[in-house]
């Protein structure tokens, strides 16, 4: 059955798509970046929304044409955009306005940076090497907190924080890094562990 013509199997294929891309996307346990160098549409503004991260071509455009085609956003734009944007920018661009430059996006929020069309894919990996050679399991602890905090009270936000400190605490790259700091060493290796 085409998903084209059935709003059914347009709704299994959505959800499909949202268990097997977005939400893992989502609940990653590492930084996650976007390289975006050129037109974001629709899932595209999706996906890279869902990263932590997105490095953005100045000749690049994110669309959100849904109201358009009389459908609503997808690929967790209704979750992500706001949680970004705020409520009424998430609106203004999914009601009214549809589209955003790249300079748009990066003043709205959008955009971790920003660089010539042909410098995007190098940057990316210039940032994920950087994140990758940090301490990553703290940094996955982070990200997590940070995440979980949009949606849970100021109690459980400081339960995490707490058991998340214990865990991180006891890594490897914890003890790297205080050793380093007790030698006057600020380049400690870091083990991923």
């Amino acid at each position: 059955m085409d998903v084209l013509q059935s709003p059914d199997a347009a709704d299994k294929a959505m959800r499909l798509l949202h268990e097997t891309i977005v939400l893992p996307l989502l609940r990653l346990a590492k930084p996650t970046i976007a390289a975006v160098n050129a037109v974001a549409a629709g899932a595209g503004v999706g996906l890279a929304l869902a990263c932590d991260f997105r490095v953005v071509s100045r000749e690049a455009d994110f669309v959100l044409a849904f109201s358009r085609i009389g459908l609503v956003p997808d690929f967790g734009v209704s979750y992500t955009l706001p949680r970004l944007v705020g409520a009424a920018r998430a609106k203004e661009l999914a009601f009214i306005k549809g589209r955003l430059t790249a300079e748009e996006a990066s003043q709205w929020g959008l955009v971790t940076e920003l660089c010539a069309p042909d410098a995007v894919l190098g940057r990316a990996m210039e940032l994920a090497g950087q994140l990758a050679a940090g301490p990553t399991v703290a940094l996955g602890l982070t990200k997590r907190m940070l995440d979980e905090s949009l949606s849970s009270s100021v109690h459980e936000a400081l339960r995490l924080e707490a058991e998340s400190q214990r865990d991180a605490w006891s890594t490897t790259d914890h003890k790297i890094a205080r050793n380093a700091f007790i030698q006057k060493n600020d380049m400690p290796s870091f083990q991923g562990r």
